[in-house]
């Protein structure tokens, strides 16, 4: 820690010049008064009055002016620390310091000035949220006098005031509060007491960001105020009466007048605090005369961000997504990387550009359309398609055609795929399948024959079908839906079918088909034209034997004409195709991964199909389990994922699945009617994958949504194998897949279910660094919100929207809010999961969700117990916060995070959310907040004492003292195109003055 010593005369302010005329002006006055009669000693004693209002003008003068030197641009912090108590059970006020932060990465320094008198010019410290608790700025002359209309006590320091001959002629000392420390009375108050508890709702996409185009003031929960709601289910009329007095709250005591409480108001005599409770929690936490403003949006320093963007502008990511397409993810990607040049490493195994690919789901997210945005081999963005969430491949043994003297034996090869609308918005478009097999067959004297070369794919008189060829890969024709994707809904379809006619004398029953190499097919998925989906890592495929296909008897389990081999994306994976016996990557089941995951994908029996729902391998867990189904790799249930999500209802199993073993279902096509039986309706709400597309973002929470395609290896057990996910078991006790732990190395076989962690616990590999555990700087996902922001978006004029500039209309400052204010921000209904769960029975229900059951709760409550207060209470001991990350790393007492941990509430880790409703409290709080401020009350008390020699240290006799409030306004005024602050004429300003 350094400090600076204050000189001292106020610095840049000449009042030894100022008092002189003024003195000047006094003297001429006494002489006129003498003249007319005027008792000499009531002549010097106006003198001394007027020198001492002058004193305390030039205090607040000192401190715009402090303010001033320090605010002329957007890169600073409002910090607080606990004052420093002078008396026995007198709590003192808080100090305020202006900070400003240097360098980045590892080492960060903040420059503190104090916001009140003090001997200091300026402090420099470490770290902001350990020094700062402990900094005692040196008193040489102490000063306290009490504010407000409360007994509330301001420690501060005397500032001598000396005239031409260099003798002390007087004195003052102020103390300065942060009026964004407290709900502004002209934001927003939400909703009626009618739907109290109620906020911003799904599927709005940003909560925190009232819906209403025309209100660009934060959402607050103002029942939160009222002493007497102890629950969302308490009734109270705050709201409503707030939004009618508003209007009336012009000066800073108009609040409660306006809330029509009539004096005189009784006060505690020891604390000086009202003593009714709705009108003293009024006084402490509302504000009436908070201005809004613009702010240039700046990379804050940092630990974790480099020093080369520290203090730089962000980036506007509306202004980004209007930009051509490929150039906007370019800079998004070089922008992350030398701001965060460790973010990339939290890819772990992913095999293309991890932040181009963030980029594009970030865009493609946003914007209005469903089309993905793909480079081949850099980058693929997720959008409203689909993806192959099911594949199977049918060969069957069809007959022998005669053709004059001549026997063709005829065999087809079909494609049948599942897409998954993963997405919540309805999707249309086509679909075009590749054709990939490398199974092989020997007929007659033709051996070895590659069902998928090309000397036979391109042999008309061998298979007379019109495959597409592009660039060595064969084509299905393009297929285009009948009707649209509903979201969350499976939907199969005949991607399409070859037929093979070879000429042959005689061919032995039955034929064999082998894949050679093991692990060598594949598939390719195209969406309108563009390659969204494939099969990076192929697809094992294993032999069949088809029959002659004879009318004389039936079709047994062991003579079948076709067989049917089926692949789940994102599910089993092969160690080695060519093992004796498989070995497994299991994974989740996000098809969103098949394209990156680059081993082949294991084969699964037929019976494992589940068409036109949620996949699950009936055959290996329900069929031949009944016990709680610990098999993790027998399902695809999103509530497992650690992004959260639902298990959509999977309907009544058709009695084909339920044989045993299910071979038997290889003669039913994959798309015959009986696999709609019983079929549930596709539900929006249960999609796990979130999508705006209103063609521009509302909120930089809204990259929260973002898929992160974050590939690692996820141990259980860290002191051995056996735990890991490869033996394919889900742990007694476990209700999620794990997170990416300290030790987890990084795999390109496993990934999925994973969106950016901004506004709830982050992987613990990219938290932000620790002493213990020694985690690397700059992998915390919600350092995002530290590099970009969204611009005005409610506003109609495109310059705002794609511009610098934000606007601070209502917003708290996080590093001094008032314990309710916070509250105010984050209380109220989770509203952004219209299915949000508890789990109510570890066994699964197989009578049609296949799943553990659950049911409907409701979460989000103002109560000291629950989250408001625990939020409340964590974010006042860890503050003072310079970036978004740390507020979002925010812990309770015993070390936990308190965003998005379900812990927080009674039903703790049997809630079953998305990741919206988990991450939403933070949204809503960093959309109410900011951590600065510009709307500041000076309290100023400044005394004409008897003229003191200078190193004299007699006791100063006070002969005047005068003592004023100020309410201060750093308007930033006129900006620059770039944003910046005109320095030249920039001038805080008093916009309220009173005495106190």
């Amino acid at each position: 820690m350094r400090t600076e010593a204050r000189p001292s005369k106020p610095n840049g302010f000449t009042l030894a010049a100022v008092l002189v005329v003024m003195a000047a002006l006094m003297l001429m006055a006494v002489g006129v008064l003498v003249v007319v009669g005027i008792e000499r000693k009531t002549a010097r004693s106006y003198v001394d009055a007027k020198r001492a209002e002058w004193i305390a003008r030039a205090g607040m003068e000192d401190f715009r002016g402090r303010l001033r030197d320090q605010s002329a641009d957007d890169g600073f912090l409002v910090v607080s620390q606990p004052g420093v108590a002078r008396q026995v059970g007198i709590e003192p006020l808080d100090l305020l310091y202006l900070a400003r932060g240097n360098g980045g990465g590892e080492d960060v320094e903040y420059d503190l000035y104090p916001l009140f008198s003090a001997n200091e010019e300026k402090v420099t410290v470490g770290d902001m949220n350990e020094e700062l608790q402990e900094l005692e700025l040196s008193q040489d002359d102490p000063a306290n006098f009490t504010v407000r209309e409360r007994n509330d006590d301001a420690y501060v320091t005397w500032i001598p005031v000396e005239d031409e001959d260099g003798r002390t002629v007087g004195r003052y000392a102020y103390w300065v509060e942060d009026l964004q420390s407290r709900v502004s009375g002209k934001t927003n108050f939400g909703v009626e007491s009618e739907d109290l508890g109620k906020r911003v709702e799904w599927p709005y996409p940003a909560p925190g960001v009232v819906e209403d185009p025309d209100v660009t003031t934060p959402e607050f929960a103002m029942h939160a105020l009222d002493p007497e709601v102890l629950d969302d289910e308490d009734n109270s009329d705050l709201d409503e009466k707030l939004v009618e007095a508003s209007e009336m709250m012009l000066t800073p005591n108009s609040v409660l007048a306006a809330m029509e409480f009539e004096a005189p108001l009784e006060r505690d005599p020891e604390s000086g605090r009202l003593e009714d409770e709705m009108a003293r929690s009024l006084e402490e936490n509302l504000e009436a005369t908070v201005q809004p403003y613009t702010e240039l949006q700046l990379v804050p320093h940092a630990p974790g961000i480099s020093e080369d963007v520290a203090g730089e502008p962000k980036l506007n990511l509306n202004r980004m997504l209007a930009d051509e397409r490929s150039s906007a993810i370019d800079e998004f990607a070089a922008w992350v990387d030398q701001a965060l040049p460790e973010f990339d490493t939290r890819k772990g195994g992913f095999p293309e550009d991890y932040l181009k690919t963030l980029a594009a789901n970030a865009f493609d997210y946003a914007d209005a359309d469903n089309e993905g945005t793909v480079r081949e081999g850099e980058y693929r963005g997720l959008d409203g398609y689909p993806l192959v969430s099911e594949y199977l491949m049918r060969f069957r043994w069809e007959d022998f055609e005669r053709r004059g003297s001549e026997k063709f034996f005829v065999l087809t090869g079909a494609v049948y795929i599942e897409l998954w609308n993963m997405s919540d918005q309805e999707v249309n478009g086509t679909v075009q399948l590749s054709y990939e097999t490398n199974y092989t067959t020997s007929l007659d004297v033709l051996a070895d024959i590659n069902l998928g070369s090309a000397e036979v794919l391109d042999d008309p008189d061998v298979v007379p079908t019109q495959l597409e060829k592009d660039d060595g890969i064969y084509w299905f024709p393009e297929i285009t839906l009948d009707e649209p994707l509903q979201p969350n809904e499976y939907r199969v379809i005949k991607a399409g079918e070859v037929r093979y006619q070879y000429p042959v004398r005689f061919v032995a029953s039955p034929i064999e088909l082998m894949e050679s190499p093991r692990g060598s097919s594949g598939y390719r998925m195209r969406w309108n034209g563009v390659e969204v989906d494939n099969s990076r890592g192929k697809i094992v495929r294993r032999e069949m034997n088809l029959h002659y296909p004879t009318l004389s008897r039936p079709e047994t389990k062991s003579r079948l004409r076709q067989r049917i081999e089926a692949c789940i994306p994102g599910h089993s994976y092969s160690v080695d195709p060519n093992a004796a016996e498989f070995n497994y990557y299991n994974n989740m089941g996000d098809p969103r991964m098949s394209a990156y995951i680059d081993a082949a994908m294991a084969p699964n029996k037929y019976g494992n199909y589940s068409p036109h729902r949620r996949t699950i391998r009936w055959s290996t867990i329900y069929n031949s389990d009944s016990s709680t189904k610990p098999k993790v790799y027998g399902r695809v249930m999103p509530s497992e994922w650690p992004d959260g999500g639902h298990d959509s209802t999977f309907g009544v199993v058709p009695s084909s699945l339920r044989r045993e073993g299910s071979e038997g279902d290889q003669r039913i096509p994959p798309d015959a009617s009986s696999w709609f039986a019983g079929l549930p309706d596709p539900l929006r709400e249960d999609a796990p994958m979130r999508l705006s597309n209103r063609g521009g973002f509302t909120s930089v929470c809204e990259l929260g949504r973002v898929y992160d395609p974050i590939m690692w290896e996820p141990t259980y057990d860290k002191s051995s194998d056996s735990g890991r996910i490869r033996d394919g078991f889900m742990p007694s006790g476990r209700s999620s897949w794990p997170l990416v732990e300290m030790e987890s190395a990084e795999n390109s076989q496993y990934g999925g279910g994973n969106t950016l962690r901004i506004g709830r616990a982050e992987h613990p590999k990219f938290e932000l660094p620790d002493e213990e555990d020694e985690t690397e700087v700059g992998r915390h996902a919600a350092h995002l919100l530290d590099l970009f922001h969204v611009g005005q978006p409610k506003s109609d004029e495109k310059a705002e929207v794609e511009g610098p500039l934000s606007l601070i209309d209502g917003k708290i400052n996080l590093n001094t809010a008032s314990f309710d204010s916070i509250r105010a921000m984050i209380v109220g209904q989770l509203e952004q999961d219209p299915k949000l769960s508890t789990q109510v029975d570890n066994r699964h229900s197989t009578s049609s969700l296949m799943a553990p059951p659950t049911r409907r709760i409701e979460l989000g409550t103002p109560t000291r117990e629950r989250a408001g207060d625990l939020i409340a209470e964590a974010i006042i001991r860890e503050r003072p916060f310079a970036s978004a990350a740390e507020i979002a790393s925010v812990e309770d007492e015993s070390g936990e995070k308190v965003f998005g941990n379900p812990e927080l509430y009674e039903d703790g880790e049997d809630i079953r959310w998305t990741d919206s409703a988990a991450e939403e409290l933070f949204a809503r709080m960093y959309e109410a907040s900011t951590l600065r401020s510009r709307n500041f009350r000076v309290w100023v008390v400044g005394q004409a004492i008897q003229p003191i020699p200078r190193g004299s240290s007699a006791v100063p006799t006070v002969l005047a003292e005068s003592r004023k409030v100020f309410t201060v306004f750093a308007d930033p005024g006129e900006r620059d195109s770039d944003g910046n602050i005109d320095e030249a004429s920039y001038e805080p300003s008093v916009i309220h003055e009173n005495d106190f």
